[in-house]
């Protein structure tokens, strides 16, 4: 097995068995780069959050694909269907790392769990759909393995009629009570989820930069798993990846899934997070828990077996509740703008941009996210408004609703939950952001359906 790190910016290769990859990919791990799943190799800034560059859903070269993969039709009624969709870079630590992963999962005991992997893993003709039967330790992955379609070698990961297919297949063809999907991929909060760097047509040649996609906005996310499981819902939604505990993209997920488990920071691939994480999702969901209980274990178990320093369990069936009391709040903002505008403001600006370790540039939607509740926190602090202190007191109450579990590491700056809070020195100067909410943020759902961007709208004009 290859085994591939970088050291001072050289690439190191060995070969080694399967038996002892797992433990010396995890030694190693802390020598290579860190990696944050999140979009730090593609600028974001302002980029379009709909699909109206696509004509359909898959594109001009992926709108007649469908999957047709060369795996066990396994009939057995399980209590449980994982699937993990690796939508990563194609390069060379992102590779490893999601074959250590694919390695560590091939050896687990399937018990009570039917577990699809799709995997896009190096730059060019590996893109494959995995049955993991369980129980191997040898030198290879010996679960079964196939194309997704014919001799199609490479397909564009993080196109969304890829996914689609993806999850349809997946689902359609095992029967099982509960329906879970892990991403491990890049996350970039409004703007979406998702990356691939080489991005190749189905007949293996690669797509210019005008036909290559950067992320999937995360209303087709949505709509795509929606669409495919027939207006089912999935249990959980496992993101592995960076800053997706967000208001915006939790409530266009609302009739996609039953619970979420996120992060409102940069998910750190390092510290053996990700394996650690993964064996404790595949442990809890054989033991037949109920989905609840499954996120709850897994945000008490982050505390000692991940370096995440946030981590929170969210009850879908809560966010409409949650987002009225946020409405309420903000409906109370705009009435106190007249006496209370520089107390508001004030709060505003005291709120941190998220900043990780080892990351010096955030691209430019990233940064403009903001914790709801220290928000909420510094309002309480600042204002005199009793009414305004009053709503924000009835949303802290629903946030523990929606939001019942977490894990907050490093205090003040990130409490599980954020929302989009551009600089007021940005909004006021730079005219792309304030294009990005006037025609593109005020296109997602959350804008639509709420009057957060009015109080947006009212730091542009003052």
């Amino acid at each position: 097995m290859l085994f591939i790190c970088y050291f001072n910016n050289k690439v190191t290769k060995m070969f080694i068995n399967k038996k002892f990859f797992v433990l010396l990919s995890s030694l190693f791990l802390m020598s290579c780069s860190n990696n944050y799943l999140g979009n730090s190799n593609q600028d974001t800034s302002y980029q379009i959050l709909n699909y109206n560059q696509l004509n359909n859903l898959g594109g001009i070269f992926y709108n007649d694909f469908s999957l047709s993969p060369n795996l066990p039709k396994n009939k057995e009624d399980k209590n449980s269907i994982k699937l993990t969709y690796f939508m990563t870079d194609d390069y060379s630590t992102k590779t490893s790392l999601s074959k250590q992963m694919l390695s560590f999962m091939d050896d687990f005991p399937q018990k009570n769990i039917h577990n699809i992997i799709f995997r896009d893993g190096g730059e060019i003709g590996d893109s494959k759909l995995y049955y993991l039967d369980g129980g191997h330790d040898s030198s290879s992955i010996e679960s079964p393995a196939s194309l997704l379609a014919g001799n199609i070698t490479e397909v564009q990961s993080n196109n969304p009629k890829v996914f689609s297919e993806v999850v349809k297949w997946s689902f359609n063809n095992y029967s099982s009570k509960n329906k879970y999907l892990q991403i491990y991929s890049n996350g970039s909060a409004i703007a979406g989820i998702g990356s691939d760097r080489n991005q190749t047509d189905l007949k293996g040649q690669k797509l210019s930069k005008d036909n290559s996609l950067s992320l999937i906005p995360i209303k087709v996310f949505s709509d795509s798993i929606t669409e495919s499981l027939n207006g089912d819902k999935l249990d959980i939604i496992y993101f592995r990846a960076s800053m997706m505990g967000n208001l915006e993209s939790l409530y266009e997920l609302r009739n996609t899934t039953k619970y979420v488990l996120a992060l409102d920071d940069f998910s750190q691939s390092k510290d053996k997070s990700n394996l650690n994480m993964t064996k404790t999702f595949d442990e809890l969901i054989s033991k037949n828990l109920d989905p609840k209980d499954i996120t709850n274990q897994m945000v008490i178990k982050s505390q000692t077996l991940s370096n995440l320093t946030s981590f929170e369990a969210i009850d879908m069936s809560q966010i409409n509740n949650y987002k009225k009391a946020f409405d309420d709040m903000t409906s109370e903002l705009l009435k106190s703008l007249k006496t209370e505008k520089n107390n508001i403001t004030k709060s505003y600006d005291l709120i941190k941009k998220p900043k990780m370790e080892d990351i010096t540039k955030l691209d430019s939607i990233s940064e403009s996210m903001r914790d709801i509740y220290d928000f909420t926190e510094e309002l309480e602090k600042n204002s005199n408004s009793n009414e305004l202190k009053n709503s924000i007191k009835k949303l802290k109450v629903e946030q523990k609703k929606l939001m019942f579990k977490e894990r907050d590491s490093i205090g003040f700056t990130l409490q599980g939950l954020s929302v989009f809070m551009p600089e007021r020195k940005n909004i006021s100067k730079n005219n792309d952001l304030n294009d990005f909410i006037k025609n593109k943020y005020s296109n997602t759902s959350f804008a639509k359906d709420s009057n957060w961007i009015n109080f947006l709208y009212m730091l542009i004009n003052n």
